[in-house]
């Protein structure tokens, strides 16, 4: 397998790759929860090979933006909930970094739905 190659630096958890009509470009919506980073990002590119670019979409309002409390990851984009061509639906999932506080408080860890309109 030496003809893998990666489409961007990363890590990123769970980001969907699919093609958008309306921008007429490849994207994924996509965070790394590594770095404690505030931020989503959608990255674009005309061909699925790239070059790639990232634009943050969605920035973590505090509480949820403190990384020593909370955590987020996997980043999807849901196209089934779009009702408009340039509407981009996403979800991510958000932890606590607290022990076992997901178990004493589920508002915690769940996922989490936002939408963003966008201009080709």
């Amino acid at each position: 397998m030496n003809d893998i190659a990666y489409l961007l630096p990363g890590p990123h958890t769970g980001a969907t790759l699919q093609f958008n009509p309306y921008m007429n470009l490849w994207f994924m919506v996509l965070l790394d929860s590594s770095t404690g980073d505030p931020n989503i990002y959608m990255a674009t590119a005309p061909q699925i090979t790239g070059p790639w670019s990232t634009t943050p979409i969605y920035t973590f309002e505090p509480p949820y933006s403190n990384v020593s409390l909370f955590w987020a990851y996997q980043a999807k984009s849901h196209p089934e909930y779009a009702t408009q061509p340039n509407q981009i639906y996403f979800s991510y999932t958000l932890g606590s970094q607290t022990p076992n506080e997901e178990v004493t408080d589920m508002s915690t860890y769940h996922p989490q739905f936002m939408v963003v309109t966008i201009s080709p």
